[in-house]
């Protein structure tokens, strides 16, 4: 009887401890605030496009800034051979193993993707005609995924796969069938590994509520899609945001995608989204804002576009973040929006819509020149202007 009593004790001891199964739903409540690795393991070599080698202190800062997900995107036909088996050269391999557990080793949720692969999107076209090429780029790319997710395996359901990023110029009806193909692979050696997927193009949001679900009995997959909107101001920068018109058209997008995963019950991340610094320096936070302030009402992961270049919110060589990153971690659904700057005389005026009266009070913060943002002063929680009038004539302001 004793020996029976202390089996089921352990037994009991063991079911206690496992592990619940990580969930989409719960996966992207976790990815709540995300940033991307960008212009690194996705450069034709780490280095190539401006960028210091990847460092682990990067995601000890990610985790101590706020960040609680991070996308590594990584473009791996460079790295792999032309002909079957087409292996991956295990240097490079080793080196996305390395900071991809970097990353979840600190608690980190990763998106691990393939990116560029324009060998693979040039050749499933919807004017190619070269079947046998089209054939042996889908046999590489299939082996590819092979060969990441055997890799991966054993990694925690925290590490999530995505298929491929933005397929321009693959056609749509490519795309629906690439993605379909590569979850069967993942799911050889990945039976519930998160997977995430997208439309053709440049994986907008209205490409993917148009998309064929790769399985419609898989219940670990996500939608992913990408936003720089309104173009041409988030990519090239004229112009300003901020109007009622522009939240209302960023609102719209975000109501979109959030339809179709309660329709399919798939939830959603936005895995890149920016604004380019040749953006106009209100009208860009402001964007940024909005973003944030929309994801977080809609319950949609975001991952904010960082290259290291004109995106950049990380100095990856100081390991220091820019204001940038205050807006990404500390926008809530309760925080002051609408703000508008104006000039009047010698005078500068914030002007803003309170959402919360109930704390304690409203930081103000102003950088002088090229500066550092400092606390300037304070103003009581139920007010919504501000005049800041001891500026000198001459002298490049900034007030937030």
């Amino acid at each position: 009887m004793k020996s029976s009593l202390l089996i089921a004790a352990l037994l009991l001891g063991f079911v206690a401890g496992a592990k619940a199964q990580l969930t989409p739903q719960d996966a992207v409540k976790g990815m709540e605030r995300g940033i991307n690795l960008g212009n690194s393991l996705d450069a034709p070599t780490e280095t190539a496009w401006g960028n210091p080698l990847i460092q682990e202190r990067y995601f000890d800062d990610y985790k101590n800034a706020g960040f609680t997900a991070v996308r590594i995107p990584v473009t791996w036909g460079g790295h792999t051979s032309l002909t079957p088996p087409y292996t991956i050269d295990a240097p490079f391999m080793s080196r996305v193993e390395q900071v991809v557990d970097w990353a979840l080793q600190r608690g980190l949720f990763v998106v691990l993707d393939a990116h560029h692969e324009s060998w693979l999107k040039n050749a499933l076209t919807d004017t190619s005609t070269d079947i046998a090429h089209a054939d042996s780029c889908t046999a590489r790319f299939d082996s590819i995924w092979s060969q990441i997710a055997a890799h991966f395996s054993d990694r925690s359901d925290s590490l999530i796969f995505e298929m491929l990023n933005e397929p321009y110029p693959m056609s749509e009806a490519n795309t629906d069938t690439l993605n379909a193909e590569v979850l069967k692979i993942i799911r050889r050696t990945n039976p519930t590994r998160i997977v995430s997927f997208s439309g053709y193009r440049w994986s907008n949001s209205g490409e993917l509520v148009t998309a064929a679900i790769p399985d419609s009995s898989d219940k670990y997959l996500i939608g992913y899609y990408h936003s720089y909107d309104p173009w041409p101001f988030g990519l090239q920068g004229p112009g300003t945001y901020g109007s009622a018109s522009d939240i209302a058209a960023t609102k719209a997008k975000f109501d979109q995608v959030t339809a179709w995963s309660q329709a399919n019950n798939i939830p959603v991340i936005l895995d890149e989204f920016g604004y380019i610094d040749s953006c106009a320096y209100n009208s860009r936070m402001c964007a940024y804002a909005t973003v944030v302030d929309q994801a977080l009402q809609h319950g949609v992961g975001a991952f904010a576009w960082d290259d290291g270049g004109h995106f950049r919110i990380y100095d990856r060589t100081r390991g220091t973040f820019n204001e940038i990153k205050d807006i990404l971690i500390h926008t809530y659904p309760e925080s002051q929006n609408g703000m508008k700057i104006s000039q009047v005389g010698a005078s500068i005026v914030l002007q803003w819509h309170n959402r919360n009266a109930g704390s304690d009070s409203i930081v103000v913060q102003r950088r002088i020149f090229s500066g550092k943002f400092v606390d300037y002063t304070e103003v009581a929680p139920t007010d919504s202007e501000f005049v800041d009038s001891s500026i000198t004539p001459g002298t490049s302001i900034i007030t937030v």
